[in-house]
């Protein structure tokens, strides 16, 4: 969640500081893509009234509340054992990848157990998507690498 100093946390809407008695939403670091239309909301703050007044507000209240719920740990819910994924050396996951009608869309918060990637059955489905979309010029932020199992690994700078 980002971190909100009063009077010094500026809005990431409207630019200005937001103080300790304004009404405030803080985002978690939600969107990956730095092409995304919210991208300049993840890991802010801004002004309740800056969000309502903004076209992609409900849009973005909608993200946060998802990104909330499918980050908690006991959401972290294996694909292929529906066990929690307890071990954060064995865990593996996704946060929103993109629309949901999307090939690779359909992975957005997955969890999994690394050491159960290779039996899982989209396994190579999931990494064709990763290939094909984070090669498009519509995606500029973190990468995932195989080796052989999946891993973030922060994009090189452009």
């Amino acid at each position: 969640m980002a971190l909100f100093l009063a009077g010094k946390s500026n809005c990431a809407i409207c630019g200005k500081p937001v103080a300790a008695s304004e009404e405030r939403v803080l985002f978690p670091p939600f969107v990956a893509n730095k092409r995304d239309p919210l991208f300049h909301l993840s890991d802010g703050v801004v002004h309740r009234a800056c969000l309502d007044r903004d076209p992609l507000g409900a849009e973005a209240l909608s993200r946060r509340e998802e990104a909330l719920a499918q980050s908690v740990p006991s959401a972290r819910v294996c694909v292929m054992c529906s066990t929690v994924v307890t071990d954060p050396d064995d865990y593996f996951g996704t946060g929103f990848l993109g629309a949901t009608a999307s090939a690779l869309g359909r992975f957005n918060y997955l969890h999994l157990h690394r050491s159960h990637f290779s039996g899982w059955s989209l396994a190579s489905e999931f990494r064709g998507a990763v290939a094909a979309h984070l090669s498009l010029p519509g995606w500029e932020g973190p990468t995932v690498v195989f080796d052989p199992l999946p891993r973030w690994a922060r994009s090189a700078p452009r």
